[in-house]
């Protein structure tokens, strides 16, 4: 179905989409368009969200820390994982400046603080934050990155985990971050795979979404490692590094949650989940989508 309407393609300004998929909300009895770019790929929610709606629904929303407490060791394994991928390509010095844009309560940025950061965090919740600064003593700023006051060219590095499928202005907001980085900083972004298995299922086969990838109401964009790589290089940046498979923590995760520390069984299990990560990566079906990259 050819749809014509209002909105524009954010990363191409296209005005022509497809119908991709109707979605629930997880939250209520609502329906979704998801809609289809015919020019780029580049999928979002049809329905407009209006800027003071958004900032309301993140501002004041009781349940995000709780939220981000409930998955915060497995979040702590995760990031340790994310930290040791980006230093692969970062000629890392310590005090180099780390802005996480969506911090959340603050778990990356405690993990990269200490590894030698000098970090500063962004959350629109204002319950979130003032618990990761009573809890961790942590300096992030409360607001959304479009109204921030920072200095052009002040930091090194700059991530965005889980957080750019939910801006309504993706690209927007990724020129904003080229700004304030350094020459030849780099930014690293994670986002939910449009692609991954669970996506694939749901949409040929209409089998449950276990990923929750699809939310509506949250989501507003839906990115495939083709899509995040063409925005990611629309903003000024050269990507480096995409990993769509699936995540080489979640071994980890096994063993932890299981209260398992047997090392032999863990060496075991290695060898066949790496393959597995691999071939995931080269079907491009996993969970999410990683990608680092340099400014221009």
């Amino acid at each position: 179905m050819l749809l014509k309407n209002k909105k524009i393609c954010n990363l191409c300004g296209s005005i022509s989409f497809r119908l991709y998929k109707r979605v629930k909300s997880l939250y209520s009895d609502d329906w979704y368009d998801l809609i289809r770019c015919r020019v780029c790929g580049l999928v979002c929610v049809s329905n407009e969200i209006s800027h003071k709606d958004l900032i309301d629904q993140y501002r004041d929303n009781e349940n995000t820390v709780f939220y981000f407490k409930e998955k915060e060791e497995t979040d702590k394994i995760i990031f340790c994982y994310l930290i040791k991928e980006v230093l692969q390509y970062l000629k890392f010095e310590p005090g180099m400046r780390l802005l996480d844009i969506g911090c959340g309560i603050g778990t990356f940025l405690k993990t990269a603080k200490s590894k030698g950061f000098h970090v500063t965090g962004l959350e629109p919740n204002v319950q979130s934050v003032t618990y990761a600064k009573e809890t961790y003593g942590l300096n992030i700023i409360q607001g959304h990155l479009q109204e921030a006051t920072f200095t052009p060219e002040s930091f090194d590095l700059i991530t965005i985990i889980q957080t750019l499928e939910h801006v309504p202005d993706p690209l927007g907001a990724l020129k904003r971050s080229n700004k304030i980085l350094k020459k030849k900083g780099m930014i690293f972004i994670e986002v939910p795979n449009l692609s991954n298995i669970y996506c694939l299922s749901n949409r040929f086969l209409n089998t449950r979404d276990r990923s929750h990838t699809f939310d509506p109401t949250a989501h507003l964009y839906y990115f495939t490692s083709m899509t995040l790589k063409k925005i990611v290089q629309s903003a000024g940046f050269s990507p480096i590094s995409i990993y769509s498979g699936f995540n080489q923590s979640m071994l980890q995760i096994f063993f932890n949650r299981r209260a398992l520390s047997n090392i032999f069984l863990k060496n075991i299990l290695f060898v066949p989940y790496r393959i597995l990560c691999r071939l995931s990566n080269f079907l491009k079906i996993g969970m999410s989508i990683r990608i680092i990259a340099i400014k221009e």
